[in-house]
């Protein structure tokens, strides 16, 4: 094999790897199309796999209304009543399992009521 052909295999495959990391990348995971009927702020929360945009308002001091929205067509799957407050710029959620949410520093925030 000769010089020419190694730097061609070599760029190939330098190519392949900066094409994963890429795809992978957290960047490429939370830059999603949000419908336009969803509320402004809804936040999308998922992985590459897929997701779901969930809009979450105080009730009073100690529950949360979430509604949980279609990643794709932002039809509302889920209205649910979680114990917990809102503070400060809101929830940064890291996910919701279908019972509880889990905010980005750690807080649960349980389901007590299903709305819809």
């Amino acid at each position: 094999m000769n010089d020419f052909e190694k730097l061609i295999i070599s760029l190939v495959i330098l190519a392949s790897l900066v094409m994963v990391v890429l795809f992978f990348s957290p960047s490429v995971i939370e830059q999603r199309i949000k419908p336009e009927n969803l509320p402004h702020q809804a936040q999308w929360v998922g992985g590459i796999d897929g997701g779901d945009w969930i809009d979450c308002q105080n009730i009073d001091d100690s529950t949360i209304s979430c509604s949980i929205y279609t990643e794709n067509s932002g039809e509302l799957i889920e209205k649910s009543l979680f114990k917990g407050a809102l503070e400060g710029n809101g929830l940064q959620i890291d996910f919701y399992d279908g019972s509880k949410i889990v905010t980005l520093n750690g807080v649960i925030l349980n389901k007590i009521d299903n709305l819809k």
